[in-house]
């Protein structure tokens, strides 16, 4: 540049750059509380972003500048909104402590027992916690009974087949917030017990057989009581006496699910004596001499030979013999 007398001069110039902050904000649309599940939708209000980055405190995301989100659990939830912007590489980040707050209601029962053997009967009383307090109860216990009230009356089941029932649980608290809960009920069916023998009058040593006939569940489990102190855990049996006697038969069974009966036959099996064959006096005798043959413990009687004896079919018949004889 040259002045008026001709002088010359070099005047410098600067470029000036401006750096421009983003800034973090956003909004929670009004309500900020309620039921689950919850419904909240949230507003950027950032300055100079063009890229959004949410946590929503549950462990859920989202890239979008503004969102909505459901929230499914109860509880109270930190927001946090990340921005950037993509040109000078800045970002911020703001975090809104106890933004949402979704009220705890949770809808629970407790009962004596879940299972049970038919017919019988159960107690429920309800166990369900609010962050208010449970105003409204209504049960539905799976067999056309119903209550609404937080301990109903005793509950009977039964039913001639096994059985699952659905018992629901619907509440309401002082926030107007629901829950509902359903647990299974299993109703099982006591063993039907009935067995046969092959004979109820037998000698020792000989075998009886036993036969069971009984129907119950799957996997139910068997023992008899064979009266002599012997126990056997078969599902039919043969089973044979040592001595003479009555014997009372025992079978019991147990399903699964516990459920347990006994079926008991009083002096079903009549075990007899073995007989027992003696002569009275002397066994040698002459002609024209008798003896007298003794048995005992049998329930018919056949000697042989025939001759020569006074009645071949009697315990006591008297012998004759005509020459030396073995009976």
């Amino acid at each position: 540049m040259l002045d008026s007398v001709g002088c010359s001069y070099y005047l410098p110039t600067y470029d000036s750059v401006s750096i421009v902050p983003v800034i973090a904000d956003f909004s929670v649309t009004n309500p900020y509380s309620g039921c689950r599940p919850f419904q909240a939708s949230f507003v950027d209000a950032s300055i100079n972003a063009n890229y959004w980055e949410w946590d929503f405190g549950d462990g859920d995301t989202m890239l979008s500048q503004s969102s909505n989100h459901r929230y499914t659990n109860s509880g109270n939830y930190d927001i946090t909104l990340i921005v950037h912007d993509s040109i000078s590489g800045c970002k911020d980040t703001l975090t809104r402590i106890e933004a949402i707050d979704v009220f705890d209601i949770e809808a629970n029962f407790i009962s004596n027992s879940y299972q049970g053997c038919n017919p019988f009967e159960l107690n429920f009383t309800d166990a369900s916690t609010s962050e208010s307090f449970v105003t409204n109860w209504l049960w539905d216990f799976g067999n056309g009974q119903t209550s609404n009230t937080p301990i109903p009356p005793e509950i009977n089941y039964s039913n001639p087949n096994d059985t699952i029932y659905n018992v629901t649980l619907w509440i309401k608290d002082n926030d107007n917030c629901e829950d509902s809960v359903t647990k299974t009920i299993t109703l099982n069916q006591y063993p039907s017990l009935s067995f046969i023998t092959d004979t109820t009058k037998v000698c020792p040593e000989i075998p009886v057989l036993f036969t069971n006939l009984s129907t119950a569940d799957s996997g139910t489990i068997y023992q008899w009581n064979m009266g002599d102190s012997s126990i056997n855990d078969t599902f039919d049996l043969s089973y044979d006496y040592s001595y003479s006697g009555l014997y009372t038969i025992l079978l019991s069974a147990i399903t699964p699910a516990g459920c347990d009966t006994i079926l008991a036959k009083e002096n079903l099996i009549e075990v007899l004596e073995q007989p027992i064959i003696y002569i009275t006096g002397s066994q040698s005798i002459t002609i024209n001499e008798v003896a007298q043959l003794n048995a005992r413990g049998g329930q018919s009687y056949e000697w042989t030979p025939k001759e020569s004896l006074s009645n071949p079919y009697i315990p006591n018949p008297i012998a004759n013999p005509d020459d030396t004889t073995i009976y």
